[in-house]
């Protein structure tokens, strides 16, 4: 049976910084089980080894990336995307951020591109729910999930990094 893993003599040329060991043995282990939780300690480059993964894959054919984190980390992964494959790769990443109408121009880009990585905060996808003195709350909006399902549908893709998923249980469970 052939080896899932990655099997690198010398860096790709796509990789403009040098992997630690243990970043390239946790892309060899998703490679080869296909599925994982990386709970690395703060500042071991959980994030570099995750975009290692989705280069990977993407030279497999195996379809783009989408990062659910937290608003305030959401450029720091595009920066470190551009860091770890250079500038030259600044249109791949598409950020989602800003008014409706901004985010939905974003993802509008992010379909017609094939953007190989889409990053978004969680709160974008929830519905947007306002209650009035006296009456029921009502869902007003979708918030991006409807662009965001077309988006999924026409680019599939092929990994969805939850960073800092800790969080999302925290607020999502909370009363």
């Amino acid at each position: 049976m052939a080896s899932k893993g990655v099997q690198w003599g010398t860096p790709p040329r796509w990789l403009h910084r040098d992997p630690k060991v243990y970043q390239f043995q946790a892309t060899n282990f998703f490679m080869w089980v296909g599925s994982g939780l990386l709970g690395d300690d703060v500042g071991l480059g959980k994030t570099f080894a995750a975009l290692i993964l989705h280069r990977v894959l993407l030279d497999r054919g195996e379809g783009p990336a989408i990062v659910v984190c937290q608003s305030t980390q959401k450029y720091g992964w595009r920066e470190e995307y551009l860091e770890s494959f250079g500038a030259g790769e600044a249109g791949k990443v598409v950020v989602i951020d800003g008014s409706r109408e901004e985010r939905a121009h974003q993802w509008e880009v992010a379909i017609r591109r094939r953007a190989p990585l889409v990053v978004i905060n969680p709160e974008s996808l929830r519905p947007v729910v306002r209650r009035r003195k006296g009456k029921q709350a009502a869902i007003v909006s979708d918030g991006d999930l409807p662009i965001a399902r077309k988006w999924v549908e026409e680019v599939k893709p092929a990994v969805i990094f939850f960073d800092e998923a800790s969080a999302y249980l925290r607020n999502s469970t909370s009363g």
